[in-house]
């Protein structure tokens, strides 16, 4: 019985690694270990705009009255909606 072949390829005699450099990459400043917290921007806070229909609280449960009116009035639409989406289809299939 023979021993294990080698696979055909390159053997380890002709195989060698050649530094290659990438001359349009430019290396980046870093700071030193020590020096990092020196450089941390700061952000500005964030500043949201104030909506009456949201509860402070974060409870959706129909008790704000603001939220309550857009609501309702959210359905009148879409109730209006629907009709003159059947006036249009009854008037299309006249014509």
């Amino acid at each position: 019985m023979k021993g294990k072949e080698k696979p055909a390829g390159r053997s380890q005699a002709t195989q060698s690694a050649e530094r290659y450099t990438h001359p349009e990459a430019r290396a980046l400043l870093r700071p030193d270990v020590g020096m990092q917290a020196q450089f941390r921007n700061r952000k500005e806070p964030v500043a949201y705009r104030y909506d009456s229909s949201l509860s402070p609280a974060l409870d959706w449960d129909g008790r704000n009255a603001a939220r309550e009116r857009a609501e309702a009035h959210i359905a009148s639409l879409l109730d209006r909606i629907a009709k003159l989406s059947s006036i249009i289809a009854s008037n299309g299939s006249k014509g």
